[in-house]
C-alpha cells in the first residue's frame, strides 16, 4: 500500500509510510525478545500514523463541496494531479492581426 500511494498525495503517502514503519519496528521489537526501545519507537510511529489518518480524514470531509475550510494535501511532482499537461499538448495563444 505504501508503494501504491507514491502517485497520490504527500499526506496519504505519509500515512502509509508511518504505518509501515510502525509495523516494522513493532515486529523487530518482538523478534528481538520484547526489545523495549524498538517497541516504543513503533508505538510512536503508530501515533504519528494516527495523526496522519485524522488529517487525511478531515481533508477528505472538508472539501470545497462540503465546507468552507480546505486542508492542503500536497502533491508529488510526478502525481497525475501535479502535472496537468500530461497526455495533451499545451495550448498556444493566438493573437489577432488587425
Amino acid at each position: 500500500m505504501t508503494i501504491g500511494t507514491l502517485r497520490s498525495s504527500i499526506a496519504f503517502f505519509g500515512l502509509f509510510f508511518t504505518l509501515t514503519m510502525a509495523f516494522l519496528m513493532l515486529a523487530i521489537g518482538q523478534y528481538l525478545g520484547d526489545s523495549v526501545p524498538w517497541i516504543k519507537a513503533g508505538g510512536y510511529f503508530g501515533l504519528f500514523s494516527a495523526l496522519f489518518a485524522w488529517y487525511n480524514a478531515c481533508a477528505g470531509i472538508w472539501n470545497t463541496g462540503n465546507s468552507w475550510i480546505t486542508l492542503p494535501l500536497g502533491q508529488f511532482p510526478w502525481a497525475e494531479k501535479g502535472r496537468g499537461h500530461v497526455g495533451r499538448r499545451p495550448r498556444t495563444v493566438r493573437t489577432k492581426n488587425a
